[in-house]
């Protein structure tokens, strides 16, 4: 080979290296558009879990993300929350399981932007009961209702338990925990229990709702899990939504969209959560004839005459505006206005009070009986300290027996205690219990899930009268101690 063509091979070879060079750097550059593009083709996925019964966030909670025939499983962390990170766009369906609750899933039709998502996991159900679950996806703020026509009342998060505890609203929430959960005791009795879903604060401003844009949906669970599910339509605007009712143990559809809410039928929507909703029959009830109400409740129950000693109503009245105290979860100080309450008589001819307040954000009751005696007013009874327990109510008396029964009923569990009036105060004599342990009564096992007429050896419930700690506001109370 001579030295010129050598020297022309080592330049061709030199040339075509610089070309191969140019063409790796112009494929690795592109528009800003491009590269934006490319970056944006992963996303990430965060998942909260939480118990729909307000346990919190679920610890262990096993998360699946699916897609074909793949799939990535994590467990929730102790604050409930799961990561997905860097997942290519494509659909997805993410599957949440927790021991002791209903399973839950997510569809995800071309995951194109960042998400996060907060799942309500309904617990699993034993026995006849039901459970109703509202979710939304957007920032709006719906409210979970329901009408029991046994005892004509409707609950809501004023009034968030009937007077006989059939049906409990656990709490209220808004966008940050879109959901909220409704408790049915005995739902195969055959009467109905009627479902709404209302966007209050629509109604209140006059303007249409925005309910059908964020996939408002109703589920319903039993001991057969989820049973029914439906969304609220996109061609409807109406700030009030009946989508079923539920009777005899099964669900029916309803599917009423009610724009009119001016009619007296729903005139029992509350606007301001904080005061409870106690008559559902009229928003507009007379003063005086609350007053007139109470008195005639009075005297039906007890005969009192209009010239009997009235020092009790005096001292009740001061103690109600000077000297009631009682202090929230975060030890703030409850507002008297969230106060309701009602007379009985548990011991003698003067009747005691009965005063309750529910607190939303903890979904916590507490229950307060006073009596007067030797002209002072004293705490004759304080449901927490009694049971221990937030959700124990008090759930009739015998009057001037001295006897209370209490009672305490949860998706698991049922508890009846009886309590008899001395000297040192309302002390326990007799109770029943059915649990995942079984069934007892006074401690000892028994062959049947046990109810509180179990107890009818010691308390005669033929004679027992219903506590209703909801039936007259704190200002009707006023009013009618002020008279």
């Amino acid at each position: 080979m001579n030295k010129i063509t050598f020297n022309l091979e080592k330049k061709m070879k030199k040339v075509l290296l610089m070309l191969i060079l140019a063409s790796v750097i112009v494929t690795g550059c592109g528009s800003k558009d491009e590269k934006r593009t490319r970056v944006k083709s992963h996303y990430n996925v965060s998942v909260k879990v939480l118990g729909a019964n307000e346990t919190g966030p679920i610890r262990g909670a096993q998360v699946r993300l699916k897609y074909d025939d793949i799939v990535d499983g994590k467990f929730s962390s102790d604050y409930g929350t799961v990561d997905f990170e860097n997942i290519k766009s494509r659909d997805y369906v993410i599957e949440i399981s927790a021991d002791g609750y209903n399973e839950s899933q997510i569809e995800i039709d071309e995951l194109n932007e960042d998400k996060e998502y907060v799942i309500a996991l309904v617990p699993e159900i034993t026995n006849d009961d039901a459970m109703v679950l509202l979710s939304w996806k957007g920032d709006q703020d719906v409210d979970l209702c329901a009408f029991n026509s046994k005892v004509n009342e409707y609950v809501n998060i004023g009034h968030p338990v009937d007077s006989e505890q059939n049906v409990f609203l656990y709490a209220d929430h808004g966008s940050s925990e879109p959901f909220e959960l409704l408790y049915i005791h005995n739902a195969s009795d055959e009467f109905k229990r009627t479902i709404y879903v209302t966007d209050s604060e629509m109604v209140k401003e006059g303007t249409s709702s925005r309910m059908e844009d964020d996939g408002v949906t109703v589920s319903v669970y039993t001991n057969k899990g989820l049973i029914y599910s439906t969304t609220a339509s996109q061609s409807e605007t109406a700030p009030i939504w009946c989508p079923i009712y539920i009777y005899a143990g099964n669900v029916y559809e309803q599917q009423e969209y009610i724009s009119d809410t001016t009619k007296d039928e729903f005139s029992w929507i509350n606007y301001d959560k904080t005061v409870a909703v106690t008559d559902t029959n009229s928003a507009d009830t007379n003063v005086d004839q609350n007053i007139s109400n109470i008195a005639d409740d009075l005297n039906e129950d007890q005969n009192i005459s209009s010239s009997s000693d009235d020092s009790w109503k005096k001292a009740y009245l001061n103690y109600l505006e000077n000297d009631f105290q009682a202090w929230t979860f975060d030890q703030s100080t409850v507002d008297k206005n969230s106060l309701t309450g009602d007379f009985i008589y548990v011991d003698d001819d003067i009747p005691e009070l009965v005063l309750y307040y529910f607190e939303v954000e903890h979904c916590d009751n507490h229950e307060y009986i006073y009596s007067y005696h030797n002209g002072e007013v004293q705490k004759l009874v304080d449901v927490d300290d009694i049971a221990g327990s937030r959700n124990f109510d008090i759930d009739s008396y015998v009057e001037r027996s001295g006897m209370l029964c209490f009672s305490e009923r949860n998706f698991d569990y049922y508890v009846c205690s009886i309590y008899a009036l001395s000297n040192s105060g309302f002390n326990p004599i007799h109770y029943c219990c059915s649990d995942f342990d079984g069934y007892t009564v006074d401690g000892e096992e028994c062959d049947h899930e046990v109810d509180k007429y179990d107890l009818s050896d010691y308390y005669d419930f033929s004679k027992a009268k219903d506590v209703n700690s909801y039936k007259y506001t704190y200002s009707e109370l006023v009013n009618y101690l002020s008279n």
